[in-house]
């Protein structure tokens, strides 16, 4: 929540290699499905059994991605799993992106239906991709096709929401900032080790302010294209 409200663009989460593995830290949520039946024959159609994530950097990243993804699109993107049982406890977002199915908004996240869009005689809208953009009853008909199941940003004019077909245009994540002034989410990203922070950063020319923060800090920057701001005790990450 406090990186939605201060704008963040990226939550890196990495690995200090300080600390001692968690031997006892455990959130098993397993199934009682038997490898066996009755008759002692192997249950082939037993799903694979869930276990929680034993790794902590892990299970923080994926309680990351699900908040900062948009309700309506949390059950394509996270099935059910043991690190996800008590996320109903975790404050809504409520981010620009997150937008509610009656709101009129110019840009939505969706994700990509396999079926295309049938009509013919439409030749701007025939052969394309639908998008579930969290709009009831209405998912929306881009100018392209898309691999299904991925996430894209959609831009829809205002007029179109009245309309029994709507179409949108796929987009960049980054649109509705560079052309609305919309802060759309963070991106988060997994590192094995603190130099891989900087060494794999998605930014062009690396990140040209880094802060590292302390109770003994009183430094004050306001001016910075991409910042990184690293939060831990002085020991630890």
């Amino acid at each position: 929540r406090a990186a939605t409200l201060y704008h963040v663009d990226e939550v890196v989460v990495y690995n200090d290699q300080l600390s001692t593995p968690l031997k006892g830290w455990s959130r098993d949520m397993r199934r009682n499905d038997k490898d066996k039946d009755d008759n002692g024959i192997p249950n082939a159609t037993k799903e694979p059994e869930l276990k929680a994530t034993r790794d902590p950097q892990l299970f923080f990243a994926r309680l990351l991605q699900y908040a900062e993804c948009p309700q309506y699109l949390r059950r394509h993107f996270f099935p059910m799993h043991p690190d996800l049982q008590y996320v109903g406890v975790m404050n809504p977002l409520d981010a620009p992106h997150h937008v509610r199915a009656g709101e009129e908004s110019v840009y939505r996240e969706g994700v990509v239906l396999p079926e295309l869009f049938p009509k013919k005689g439409e030749e701007d809208l025939e052969g394309s991709h639908k998008v579930n953009c969290g709009i009831l009853k209405k998912p929306v008909v881009i100018n392209t096709r898309l691999t299904p199941g991925v996430r894209c940003t959609v831009q829809i004019p205002k007029g179109e929401y009245g309309k029994k077909n709507v179409a949108g245009t796929v987009v960049s994540p980054d649109a509705p900032r560079e052309f609305d002034g919309r802060y759309w989410g963070y991106q988060t990203r997994l590192a094995d080790s603190l130099a891989k922070i900087f060494d794999e950063c998605p930014y062009e020319g690396g990140y040209d302010l880094k802060v590292g923060t302390s109770e003994r800090g009183d430094v004050s920057i306001d001016d910075a294209k991409f910042a990184l701001v690293k939060g831990g005790k002085e020991t630890k990450g």
